[in-house]
């Protein structure tokens, strides 16, 4: 397995972190900024680009044939599904909606005494109507697929990074599959931890721009894990990094 881990493209929370410092008047689930659009547009037709180099080499560590991706996961968050809504057409792939990989923390906002508030997330209604090529979770109600939970805790974005990693060693490990997510920066340092074998307990962060991407190969033949890279951002212009 191949596994291509991408940051979502730039929300409007993203900016308002940029041009302020803080988190101050944040949504519980912005939308790309118009930059971020123009990254998302970027960063899919990159993923979908395919050249004919000679001699074809078994292995491309640095993607010069392509990516060649066969599956595509997709989070809930708004900002990370319009961004694997344009990856998966340019692909010519229905995505897949994965509630495993969202954001560590969730779907929240400060109320008025500043404590965090679970918030309920988008419902079927608004996936099909928004989203109408994604393959959606029979688990997704009318009520909002976070339905209005608790913020996560840190452990619990540890445990869940753990599940999705054995998730996709059970359905892909031990194929040629080339598997992408796209999903959140925070979430790719959980992920990351828990794929190397490193300390998942320690809170450290792996840089990731948006639209960023990493790749993990999974070689079957004894289980080994290879970082290839991360936080590759070449398809950017550089006044489009952020």
């Amino acid at each position: 397995m191949q596994l291509y881990f991408i940051r979502h493209a730039q929300s409007a929370n993203n900016l308002l972190f940029d041009l302020t410092g803080s988190w101050s008047n944040r949504v519980e689930d912005p939308e790309l900024t118009e930059l971020g659009v123009k990254q998302a547009e970027r960063v899919a037709a990159h993923l979908a680009e395919t050249r004919e180099i000679e001699p074809v080499q078994k292995w491309d560590p640095h993607n010069v044939r392509g990516f060649f991706i066969t599956h595509l996961y997709v989070s809930p968050q708004v900002r990370a599904s319009h961004t694997g809504d344009l990856v998966g057409k340019a692909l010519n792939i229905k995505p897949v909606l994965w509630d495993e990989i969202h954001e560590c923390g969730g779907i929240y906002l400060e109320n008025e005494d500043g404590l965090p508030q679970g918030k309920p997330g988008q419902n079927r209604a608004f996936f099909e109507g928004r989203f109408p090529s994604f393959q959606l979770p029979h688990t997704l109600g009318d009520g909002g697929w976070w339905d209005g939970r608790p913020p996560e805790e840190r452990a619990e974005c540890r445990a869940r990074a753990q599940r999705v990693w054995q998730t996709l060693i059970a359905r892909h490990g031990h194929t040629r599959d080339r598997v992408a997510l796209v999903s959140h920066g925070d979430f790719w340092g959980r992920l990351a931890f828990v794929m190397l074998g490193m300390d998942p307990d320690k809170d450290a962060w792996l840089g990731m721009g948006n639209t960023a991407i990493a790749r993990v190969d999974y070689m079957e033949h004894d289980e080994e894990v290879v970082l290839v890279y991360m936080n590759r951002l070449a398809h950017l212009p550089r006044e489009m990094v952020s």
